[in-house]
């Protein structure tokens, strides 16, 4: 089951796999960043997901799109928001 989450700000995709559940392509319009709306996203994301009932790991692979984002920034982001975070796909 794959969905996604659109809002105002931007939208975040999530897929259902075999034994977690991967959370990609989060995107925030640049004139919303650094506001928290990307938290925001994120969050609503997270709790679509537990509303299904699914308790298990929730994935994202750290891979920024802009090269002005910090890895190591978004990582800590990914973290702190609850998810296992990987450096790349595979």
């Amino acid at each position: 089951m794959q969905g996604i989450v659109k809002n105002k700000f931007g939208f975040c995709e999530y897929s259902f796999e075999s034994d977690y559940v991967h959370i990609y392509n989060l995107f925030t319009m640049p004139k919303f960043r650094n506001q928290g709306k990307a938290m925001a996203t994120l969050r609503t994301v997270i709790n679509t997901i537990r509303k299904t009932g699914y308790k298990g790991s929730i994935q994202n692979v750290a891979d920024p799109k802009d090269d002005f984002v910090d890895k190591n920034r978004l990582i800590l982001f990914y973290k702190r928001m609850g998810l296992d975070v990987f450096s790349y796909y595979g």
